[in-house]
């Protein structure tokens, strides 16, 4: 599917937040029949035409299942990302909800003066860009000049 080729980085950074809160489910992308029997899923679907956002997503948590549905890649990280959040503020006590959420402004971005005091290492600004997109960013303009 789509969402096979286009969604492994989200996948991937859900699963790591599922781990720290000791939620044991399965994560399918699309319909796998294999993961379909297995009691609680995680499900990430890339629809065409299903927001009428290209970073839009629908989130929908009930007893059995999650799922994610969206137009693109991009909306299933967004989505991903308001699941992250959620485990952070409910851990494994989930709340059953159904979110529908899409962005107000097409860019979202943080602009870092990194001309004067300390410059950062790629580390920070690696950790920084890794917050940045967890708050749904997606922008970061590093501003330079020559101070002499």
């Amino acid at each position: 599917s789509a969402c096979a080729a286009g969604c492994h980085f989200a996948a991937r950074q859900l699963q790591e937040s599922l781990a720290a809160c000791a939620v044991r489910a399965s994560l399918a992308a699309a319909l796998d029949p294999a993961v379909l029997a297995q009691r609680f899923q995680i499900r990430l679907n890339i629809t065409p035409g299903s927001t009428s956002h290209r970073e839009g997503y629908a989130l929908s948590i009930e007893t059995d299942a999650i799922d994610l549905v969206a137009a693109t890649p991009a909306g299933i990280f967004y989505g991903v990302q308001t699941l992250r959040q959620l485990l952070v503020a409910y851990g494994r006590t989930l709340p059953l909800l159904r979110v529908q959420d899409a962005p107000d402004f097409p860019n979202r971005g943080v602009m870092l003066d990194i001309s004067r005091d300390r410059v950062p290492t790629m580390e920070t600004l690696y950790a920084l860009i890794d917050r940045l997109s967890a708050l749904k960013f997606n922008q970061l303009q590093l501003y330079t000049e020559h101070t002499f």
